[in-house]
């Protein structure tokens, strides 16, 4: 818990809590895009509008989706969200 919670003033936002939830979800429901029966409800996809879709905080895309991905695929913030799923 040490690690999630390095800046224990988080602890107590409602925003960083809900992030959390989010990545769980995040980390069960997306690899459903992979899946071929679900190929054509994702096709041409891109990332910010599986986000939305799927309704996800702009807090969560903020601060885990878009760092992660734009620091994996070596793109900006906005290349990232537009990329396909």
């Amino acid at each position: 818990l040490d690690g999630i919670f390095a800046q224990r003033s988080n602890l107590v936002r409602p925003a960083f809590l809900n992030m959390i939830r989010e990545v769980i979800r995040f980390g069960k429901k997306a690899p459903e895009v992979l899946e071929p029966k679900y190929a054509a409800k994702y096709d041409k996809m891109s990332l910010g509008t599986y986000l939305k879709r799927e309704g996800y905080s702009t807090f969560f895309a903020e601060n885990y989706v878009v760092p992660m991905c734009a620091a994996i695929w070596s793109c900006s913030n906005k290349d990232t969200m537009a990329f396909p799923i």
